[in-house]
């Protein structure tokens, strides 16, 4: 859209360029998912996934596990105290 300076077909193209086969792609989803329907007990099976499947996450995703949380729970109280500095 020219008003917003926006290119739609680079946009799309973006997308369309996104590989759904990530390594943490399905992950994410379900996290995002469990996020959008508040289901605390969902959130707590990814967690409980991460902490005993061994699974060597990087720190986005930890904190986006945490901002999960925060969401659902509409409170910081999950939230680790090196997230809250940042």
């Amino acid at each position: 859209m020219s008003v917003h300076h926006f290119d739609v077909t680079g946009f799309f193209a973006q997308i369309n360029n996104q590989s759904s086969t990530g390594p943490f792609f399905e992950l994410t989803s379900e996290i995002t998912f469990a996020q959008n329907r508040r289901d605390i007990k969902a959130l707590d099976k990814i967690k409980q996934k991460i902490e005993d499947g061994g699974i060597q996450v990087p720190q986005w995703l930890k904190f986006k596990l945490e901002l999960a949380y925060a969401w659902a729970l509409r409170s910081n109280d999950k939230i680790s105290p090196e997230m809250k500095k940042k």
